[in-house]
């Protein structure tokens, strides 16, 4: 979830979880593109370079804003165990054509990085509170790019257990 999105107490609980994360609130994000080297435990860009130096200075996942990813990228994140995070509000809060080429190129991401090896968190990175999803439509998004069912719920829990411990 972004920083600027906030909510009353009990949120959390009617959409299905115990605790909902903040980027920039409770773990450090870096937008890559506009603050170049700058480290953080998130990383969001699409220029390469920066998030491969991002990866290698500490960042733990990575969002690619532009959702296109180079093989050296996906080597340095595998190397680092570094999350690749597809954030599910590039389809929620899209309409039209837009809503359907990043559904596709969000599936062909997945399916690749997969294939890769690379480890793959679906999370909601909300813009507001009207843009959050429950625990059960997050899941029903991941199976939309072609995560199965089983890896949809694990991956909805990778960046709660990177960054919920504070590793």
């Amino acid at each position: 979830m972004r920083p600027t999105c906030s909510f009353e107490t009990g949120f959390e609980k009617r959409l299905g979880f115990a605790r909902i994360l903040s980027a920039g609130k409770d773990f450090a994000e870096s937008d890559i593109d506009q603050k170049r080297g700058a480290v953080a435990t998130l990383a969001i860009g699409s220029d390469e370079s920066g998030l491969i130096e991002a990866v290698k200075r500490g960042a733990k996942a990575v969002v690619i804003s532009d959702l296109t990813i180079g093989k050296k990228l996906i080597e340095t994140m595998k190397a680092n165990g570094t999350v690749l995070c597809l954030p599910m509000s590039m389809i929620t809060e899209t309409y039209g054509d837009r809503r359907v080429r990043n559904t596709y190129k969000m599936s062909k991401l997945f399916a690749y990085a997969k294939k890769q090896g690379l480890e793959v968190s679906v999370v909601s990175m909300a813009a507001s509170k009207e843009s959050m999803c429950s625990y059960m439509q997050l899941i029903q998004l991941a199976r939309l790019i072609g995560a199965e069912e089983r890896y949809a719920r694990y991956s909805l829990s990778e960046v709660n257990r990177i960054f919920g411990r504070g590793s």
